[in-house]
């Protein structure tokens, strides 16, 4: 094979540009023969400029100049069977978890839109009354608990009133108002307590804060300790009973028909209050500015019929009441004249 070898000229003796022509005469040649250049393929930008700087070096490999050095290289692809599998594999764990992620995403996402008919909503407040108004005794209770821990010298009305939307829910700005009220005496009863406990020798410079309240400090003391009677001695109050009785206000063209009529449970507290009514304000005035007397009336057809019947004989007596004062009115204009 080396005689064989040395018999057939080298390929780089032929001349430049031309193709060697070998003939595979031998098991060399032939080997020789079957292991071409082979051709560059185009994958990437810096292959193809790596690739030109090697043979203008003289196969070496190192770049020509400094502008092919400047030219980052493609990254060899990894061999077969050596980490492509693991690619793969990767590339579908990626694939699997960002599709998960957009379903996660699109299911927290997802809003619905449900309608109810006036019947439905009813019939849902009458099983869950704080729907339509928090009980005022859970209220006044919360509050109470809220002034006895923070520190009235910094405390916020705004804190007070994240705390009551995240236990009761949004509330309406008619209860807000009381609210406000309610945590207003609240903090004038715990200044006095501490002012008075302050004078008092061998006691803390903290006062009670923090401390629980003496049973004349708790809100809502008298009548409607309880929740069952409610406090109405200003036009503020006047508004909100207004509001719990009528929520959704009036059907239109239908007189003094309400759009829905709330539960017992939330009605027959704002009627007991309102039997006080004219020991605070002027019934006939309050009747003549507000719809007051337009809400209790439409609670005379309450399917309750304890409601129907405070209604009835609080109606009765308002009437009673404004012939009365008309009837004042005139005999003091015709005495004048």
């Amino acid at each position: 094979a080396a005689a064989a070898e040395g018999a057939i000229p080298a390929a780089a003796e032929a001349p430049e540009g031309a193709a060697a022509a070998v003939q595979p005469e031998t098991v060399g040649d032939t080997a020789a023969a079957e292991a071409p250049a082979a051709t560059p393929q185009p994958e990437a930008v810096g292959d193809g400029v790596a690739g030109a700087a090697a043979e203008a070096d003289g196969g070496t490999g190192a770049p020509a100049s400094a502008t092919d050095a400047a030219v980052p290289s493609a990254p060899a692809a990894a061999p077969a069977g050596e980490g492509g599998n693991e690619t793969l594999a990767d590339m579908a764990r990626a694939s699997a978890a960002a599709e998960l992620a957009a379903a996660g995403a699109a299911q927290h996402a997802e809003k619905w839109v449900v309608s109810f008919d006036v019947q439905s909503i009813e019939a849902f407040c009458h099983r869950h009354p704080e729907a339509v108004e928090p009980p005022t005794k859970e209220v006044k209770k919360f509050i109470e608990e809220f002034v006895r821990k923070a520190d009235i010298n910094t405390m916020r009305i705004r804190e007070l009133f994240d705390g009551l939307r995240q236990r009761f829910g949004p509330l309406r700005l008619e209860l807000k108002d009381r609210c406000r009220q309610w945590a207003t005496e609240q903090v004038d009863k715990k200044k006095a307590h501490d002012e008075k406990a302050a004078r008092a020798p061998g006691t803390s410079k903290r006062g009670s804060e923090g401390q629980p309240m003496p049973k004349q400090f708790v809100a809502g003391t008298g009548d409607d300790a309880d929740g069952e009677r409610a406090q109405i001695a200003d036009r503020p109050a006047v508004d909100w009973a207004i509001s719990v009785l009528v929520p959704w206000g009036f059907k239109a063209g239908k007189g003094d028909e309400p759009v829905m009529r709330p539960p017992a449970s939330v009605v027959i507290p704002v009627l007991l209050g309102l039997q006080d009514l004219g020991k605070e304000l002027k019934v006939r005035e309050v009747l003549k500015t507000t719809q007051l007397g337009k809400a209790v009336s439409c609670m005379r057809h309450h399917p309750s019929a304890e409601v129907a019947k405070l209604a009835r004989n609080l109606v009765s007596r308002w009437k009673a009441e404004c012939a009365r004062k008309e009837a004042q009115v005139n005999k003091s204009a015709g005495g004048g004249s």
